[in-house]
């Protein structure tokens, strides 16, 4: 056997020489990835444990196999070859790899990417600035736009304006109640949109005029009021003109409306303050029963006659039995 032959020429004991490092031959496995397996090569394994006797048997495990010497080393020869086959393989590729012209090329083409990169970042913040300024551009361009819309919208307001004011003047010398109550009802919601412009002179004219006829319109209707309140027959003024001259003092405001109920009220109660005065007889405690017939009669007649002039949503009747109590009291 081939332990047989290793003993007799003094092997037994491994190779005289010293073997590899163990840190090394576990870094030469690392690399070239060396995984033991059944059909693997024994020489493929490195350990510092070699021993040449137990590979010498697994080649030759019995005399008969001592025949295929040759063969064995035709086998050993030609992977020795192999080996350096790949060796020399490797070595030439990691020659090309390390190769300094290839490394230039390698450095200038790195370099000329991220000068492109830097140029398409010139030209992306070029192109923003350019956006900013359209963009610039077109928000003075809607600001304008929206400008125009608004001074067309005013200027025809204005005009509309100054039609329905010229309208409403002529109704108000003609006392055409029915009429000036739609007309000043246009005007005071047209002039309301003209009240941020009223340091302009025409607007600041406009404004004032329009004081000046409802204060007008406020005298004509107490002076009309007053004539069909006496019923003057050289003056007469009919319900229906004195019912459109209460629509408009609606439209003049709440606060004229209840001042000309007050001054309704005050001329109704007139003649009951200088019957029933408490200095008077009339006035004592036990003529309450009288107070209340007067004022029966006082709202019969005001129901009947002046107070239908009146629209229903002023309930006037409330304001008069109000300050009859008042009074009273």
């Amino acid at each position: 056997m081939a332990s047989d032959y290793i003993r007799a020429n003094g092997f037994e004991n491994g190779p005289r020489d010293e073997g590899l490092p163990h840190e090394l031959i576990l870094s030469i496995q690392r690399v070239l990835d060396l995984r033991p397996g059944p059909d693997s090569d024994p020489l493929d394994s490195f350990s510092d444990n070699f021993n040449p006797v137990g590979m010498l048997n697994e080649f030759f495990p019995d005399e008969a196999s001592l025949g295929q010497l040759e063969a064995v080393q035709s086998r050993l020869a030609q992977n020795e070859r192999d080996l350096q086959l790949e060796i020399d393989s490797l070595q030439d590729e990691l020659g090309t790899e390390q190769d300094p012209n290839r490394m230039h090329l390698i450095q200038e083409m790195i370099s000329d990417l991220l000068g492109q990169m830097s140029r398409i970042r010139e030209k992306a913040t070029e192109s923003e600035a350019v956006v900013r300024n359209i963009t610039k551009e077109i928000q003075v361009l809607d600001l304008a736009k929206r400008n125009l819309i608004l001074s067309m919208t005013t200027l025809k307001r204005l005009q509309m304006l100054v039609n329905a004011f010229g309208q409403l003047e002529d109704q108000v010398k003609e006392a055409k109640y029915q009429e000036i109550a739609q007309t000043l009802a246009a005007v005071k919601q047209i002039s309301t949109s003209f009240r941020p412009y009223t340091s302009v002179q025409r607007i600041s004219q406009l404004w004032r005029r329009l004081q000046e006829v409802q204060s007008e319109l406020r005298t004509k209707i107490d002076a009309d009021w007053d004539k069909f309140y006496a019923q003057d027959p050289s003056k007469p003024v009919k319900a229906t003109t004195m019912a459109a001259a209460c629509q408009v003092v609606d439209v003049l405001g709440q606060d004229i409306r209840i001042q000309f109920i007050d001054r309704y009220v005050a001329l109704e109660l007139k003649e009951y303050r200088r019957i029933f005065k408490a200095t008077d007889e009339a006035g004592q405690l036990d003529n309450i029963s009288t107070r209340f017939a007067w004022f029966r009669r006082l709202i019969q007649t005001h129901e009947t006659e002046t107070g239908r002039v009146f629209p229903a949503e002023w309930h006037v009747g409330w304001h008069l039995t109000a300050k009859f109590i008042e009074v009273t009291r």
